[in-house]
């Protein structure tokens, strides 16, 4: 059997090809393990920021219930509670034209009304609703090309400002009927409340027999036929104009006020603020006081509410003791000059709308 040995070329040549494999070979794993340590990486990295912004987070939530509430949960109560998240955009277009229309209705509306006069609308004017014919060519014309453009528009999809999980945690916390969770009075902080301890304040504040009175059955129709007659009275006497006349005399709907509370934290040790959210189960030993607040939105007296003050908050401005915010009162601080031997005295009325006199006032 004859054979013949390589050349000498040969096997230099596949001792390259050899040597360029394993380099190869070298390069792509070095290539695969500086892929994956820059995945870890970031990974850690993205990792350590989450947790700088939960510990963060947790410097704006405070924690009064042994629930478990989810570092998400935190993160997205941490924004405040008037973050206002991405709107959805499926109902866009349909939105934009139901607002484009109205527009379309003033535009008529001044078309046939407007004569130059300088308007000054009335405080009490209840908006009409009124229809009016076509305006002119110009006019009709702008609002239909307009009315195209709207229906050809393409609605892109907005940037979202909360991620997957933080959407989640409204859910979760909407669902969630074992807390209560409001702001803080005179703070910015968001409280998680244990409901049960929530009742229980609001409770304890309404059995006050000095502020606060029983009644049998509520006297919503009686305080409502009340209103009527003064609203009446005074329309019929000439002290009221029409217009305020049938603002007020309006529809009313017959349900009664809503009581809630502000939790007052800086009534509270910061020290034990910070032992219960070290240890949750410790805020059964915490007592914390509450701020009643009566929201009369939509109650028969909202309306009467917003005669009174227009009346009311004028000369209330004009008080030599009025002061519009802390700034104000900073501001006029800063320019006093105290003299050396002075005294700066603080004080705090106890409970002051619940001791207020409802006669006398």
């Amino acid at each position: 059997m004859n054979c013949t040995l390589p050349s000498g070329d040969f096997l230099r040549s596949v001792s390259m090809a050899n040597r360029h494999f394993k380099r190869a070979k070298k390069t792509k794993k070095a290539i695969m393990k500086k892929a994956f340590y820059q995945k870890n990486r970031k990974i850690k990295i993205r990792s350590l920021k989450r947790k700088k912004s939960i510990e963060k987070a947790r410097e704006y939530v405070k924690i009064f219930t042994t629930e478990k509430i989810k570092d998400d949960e935190i993160l997205l109560l941490s924004k405040g509670l008037k973050y206002i998240p991405s709107p959805s955009t499926k109902f866009a277009k349909s939105s934009i034209a139901s607002d484009f229309n109205e527009f379309a209705r003033k535009l008529r509306c001044k078309y046939h009304f407007d004569k130059g006069d300088i308007f000054k609308r009335h405080p009490f004017l209840t908006k009409s609703g009124y229809k009016p014919e076509l305006a002119n060519n110009a006019i009709e014309t702008y609002i239909f090309k307009t009315k195209v453009e709207i229906d050809n528009i393409t609605i892109n999809k907005a940037h979202d400002n909360l991620t997957t999980l933080e959407r989640k945690a409204i859910s979760s916390l909407k669902r969630n009927e074992k807390i209560v969770i409001r702001k803080a009075d005179k703070n910015n902080t968001t409280v998680i409340w244990d409901k049960t301890e929530y009742i229980n304040e609001g409770l304890r504040q309404l059995s006050s027999a000095t502020h606060f009175m029983e009644i049998a059955k509520l006297n919503i129709i009686e305080t409502n036929q009340k209103i009527n007659t003064i609203i009446f009275e005074m329309h019929r006497k000439g002290v009221m104009d029409e217009i305020t006349f049938k603002y007020l005399s309006a529809k009313r709907d017959l349900k009664p006020g809503r009581l809630y509370l502000l939790p007052k934290l800086h009534k509270l040790d910061p020290e034990l603020i910070e032992s219960v959210q070290q240890n949750p189960t410790l805020y059964k030993n915490v007592r914390i006081q509450g701020r009643p607040i009566v929201s009369l939105s939509g109650t028969v007296l909202e309306r009467i509410g917003q005669y009174l003050d227009k009346f009311m908050l004028p000369a209330v401005l004009k008080q030599e003791t009025h002061l519009r915010d802390s700034l104000e009162f900073i501001n006029i601080i800063e320019k006093l000059q105290v003299k050396p031997d002075a005294y700066l005295v603080s004080f705090d009325i106890k409970e002051m709308y619940n001791n207020m006199s409802h006669v006398r006032c």
